[in-house]
């Protein structure tokens, strides 16, 4: 069984036109932060793997590194093994070797493939989160680290969506500054206010 938190774990460390090599690197978000090259980001392989990788790796024009899957992973990263709480520890000899080998040939990618990558992905993140939603009825979405988005029949009708995100963020944010506690109102109170004005069963403000 492996240790909850080590204070040093052995990882391995991929780097843009090198072959991998086994890295030892302090278990403190500082030294996470210094070897990335900034803010971090964590992306699951598998349930007890995870890469440790520049969370804007992309926006600041870091090397491509190697593909996973659709995506491009640009500048560092270090591949980690992930326990049960979420806690990054030490990799075992057979993940080391195992990973060793799917990340040992370089890759190369044009600047343009990089880009491409990073907005198909965006999109791609975003139909993951409207799966179980209508869009028409939530037209805009907020993505980590990124400004919000936001959508409609028209531009002018998506710069209407735009506005009315910032003057429901704007109230949100006065709310919880006036009452850090405050809790949302019960899904079923707000379903009673938003179905009776939407959808096929609306009946308040919808006279011709």
């Amino acid at each position: 069984m492996r240790t909850m938190k080590e204070d040093v774990i052995k990882v391995l460390k991929v780097k843009p036109h090198e072959h991998p090599e086994v890295y030892m690197l302090k278990n403190t978000l500082e030294a996470m932060q210094e070897a990335v090259g900034g803010y971090i980001d964590i992306l699951g392989l598998d349930d007890n793997v995870c890469i440790l990788l520049n969370d804007e790796g992309k926006l600041i024009g870091l090397e491509g590194n190697r593909r996973i899957g659709s995506d491009i992973i640009v500048g560092d990263f270090f591949v980690c093994g992930s326990d049960e709480e979420g806690n990054l520890i030490s990799l075992s000899e057979k993940e080391l070797d195992t990973y060793t080998k799917i990340f040992y040939e370089p890759q190369k990618f044009t600047k343009e493939e990089i880009e491409e990558a990073y907005e198909k992905n965006t999109g791609l993140v975003i139909i993951e989160t409207f799966k179980d939603k209508n869009p028409v009825y939530v037209p805009g979405v907020l993505c980590t680290n990124h400004g919000p988005f936001t959508w409609g029949a028209d531009a002018a009708e998506a710069v209407h969506n735009a506005v009315v995100l910032e003057e429901v963020a704007k109230m949100a944010y006065r709310c919880e500054h006036l009452n850090p506690e405050a809790k949302p109102a019960p899904q079923y109170l707000q379903d009673k206010h938003f179905f009776r004005k939407h959808g096929a069963n609306a009946y308040y403000g919808q006279g011709k």
